[in-house]
Formats: C-alpha cells, sequence, structure tokens
C-alpha cells in the first residue's frame, strides 16, 4: 500500500492525513509569522506618519479668515438621485478642506432643504450637525442675513455678494473679508446653461468668474467641480496667490486628464462652472 503523503511529504506512522495536514499549514504560518508581523509593523507606522501628517490642526491654532463662501445648493430638482449623492460628497469634502486649513473661510450651506437635507439626515444619519464652521441655511440667498442660521451682518446682503460663474465678465483678482462668495452647488452633466449668472441676475448680485485662464493651460471645455471651487479660494486665503491655489488643487500633470473626465461624468454652471466651471472628481 502506498505511503500516504501530504503537500510531497509523507504522513509519519500512527498520525492520520487530516492531523499532519494540520501540523504542515501550522508550521509554514509560524515560518512566516516574523515576516507577516514586520510587514504589519511597518504598514501601521507608515499608517501613523499619514495620519499625523493629514490631522487636521487643533481648533485652537485656527484663525478665521474673514472670508464668507456660500455654497448655493438650490438646484436640487435638477439633479438625479446619483448626482445629487456626488454632490453630498462634494460637500463633504469641502468641510474637509476647511476643516483643515490654518484660516478656514465662514462656510454657509444655502438652500438646504429637499432631498439634499433628506439624504445628509437619513442615509448619512445626521452627522453634517457635527461640522465645524459650517452654517446650514434652509432658505436661498437673499434670507440668509434674517434666517438666523448666521450672525446677523450685512456681508450676507446681497449687495455685498458676489456670484462665482465661468459666464462673469468680470475676473476675480482677491478675496476681501466682508464679502460673500458664492459656488453653485450641482451636479447636472451640463444640463443646464448659465444657471449660476441667470440667479445672480435675477437677485441681483454681481457676478465674477475665477482668474483660470490668468494662471492655468486647459484645453477643452474648463469645468471645476463644487468642491475645487470651494478649495481654490480656500487655498488663495492660505497663500494669496492664485497659481499656487490652482497647483495645489489640481496639479498641472493632470489638469488636461481632469477635463476629460469631467466632461465624460458631471459638470455646469453651477457645479461652478468656474473653470468655465469644473471637473469632475467624483466620490462615490
Amino acid at each position: 500500500m502506498a505511503k500516504t503523503t501530504f503537500d510531497g511529504k509523507p504522513v509519519p506512522e500512527g498520525m492520520s492525513r487530516k492531523a499532519f495536514k494540520k501540523l504542515v499549514k501550522q508550521e509554514r504560518m509560524e515560518a512566516g509569522k516574523e515576516e507577516f508581523l514586520a510587514k504589519r509593523r511597518l504598514k501601521r507606522k507608515e499608517k501613523r506618519a499619514h495620519t499625523h501628517r493629514h490631522k487636521p490642526p487643533p481648533l485652537s491654532e485656527q484663525t478665521q479668515s474673514g472670508v464668507n463662501v456660500v455654497i448655493d445648493c438650490g438646484f436640487d430638482e435638477k439633479m438625479e438621485d446619483g448626482e445629487r449623492v456626488s454632490l453630498v460628497g462634494q460637500l463633504t469634502r469641502c468641510y474637509s478642506v476647511n476643516r483643515r486649513t490654518l484660516q478656514p473661510v465662514n462656510l454657509v450651506i444655502a438652500n438646504f432643504n429637499k432631498k439634499l437635507k433628506s439624504r445628509f439626515e437619513n442615509e448619512l444619519y445626521a452627522t453634517h450637525k457635527l461640522w465645524e464652521n459650517v452654517q446650514f441655511c434652509e432658505g436661498d440667498l437673499p434670507t440668509i442675513e434674517k434666517s438666523g442660521c448666521c450672525e446677523p451682518s450685512n456681508e450676507f446682503s446681497t449687495e455685498n455678494m458676489v456670484y462665482l460663474t465661468g459666464d462673469a465678465t468680470e475676473t476675480l483678482s482677491t478675496l476681501d473679508p466682508g464679502t460673500t462668495y458664492i459656488v453653485g452647488g450641482i451636479v447636472d452633466k451640463d444640463r443646464h446653461k448659465n444657471l449660476c449668472l441667470n440667479k445672480a441676475k435675477a437677485l441681483n448680485i454681481r457676478t465674477a468668474r475665477l482668474p483660470i485662464d490668468e494662471h492655468v493651460k486647459i484645453s477643452g471645455r474648463k469645468i471645476l467641480t463644487t468642491n475645487q471651487a470651494f478649495e481654490l479660494l480656500v487655498r488663495w486665503v492660505e497663500h494669496k496667490d492664485w497659481k499656487v491655489s490652482f497647483e495645489s488643487t489640481i496639479p498641472s500633470r493632470k489638469q488636461e486628464v481632469k477635463v476629460k473626465q469631467s466632461e465624460k461624468e458631471t459638470a455646469t454652471d453651477a457645479d461652478t462652472k468656474l473653470l468655465e466651471e469644473r471637473t469632475n472628481d467624483d466620490s462615490k
């Protein structure tokens, strides 16, 4: 009778093949244990270093910039469900960017209602209520000042607002404390044209475009996502330099690639036609 083997090794007399199989596997595991533990220690060390590098600054070290940024989400009915999910991800990234800067802007999310609000409160378990330096207003732009969601200030009156849109003729050069800058919050695959521009005109709000052509070379349609437009404003507050702000938000080696991706996915005047307004980065 042929001798029973496992893994090319003969099974010792008096030991079942099942028991020998278990023994071989255990020996194999013991032999690779040190290597496994070394890899795990290295991975944990790298994770700690990454966490430390990306850890938000303590709130005590942050200094309010005095700049107000409103994300206007008043286009809920113009979005499909998937686009709304994408916008929720972009708003979350806006909060993250603002939380990790030493000079956060005063972020207001206007028209926080309907299905957008429902998604935050149900699917995301209302975690937005824990966000710092963010105010959520259910009302539209003209009502922010009196809505009670922000401290009373004429900075939120329409005469002190600037709606950012790639269709504007005026170019934004600086961000001024006391002025409120509005970024359109919508993902619509560019179905709706001139949303931000037309809304600003209807509300008699001044418009301006980001200085994209002056600082970045991008071929084809120039588009930014809502979170990219917001991050550009935050980076300008940090550096007071548009070129640095663009490079830190949209690396030059990726600019053309991102534009192509945005054309396939999501973009619009409000998703902030600010690169004429966006580059879809998605999220989920």
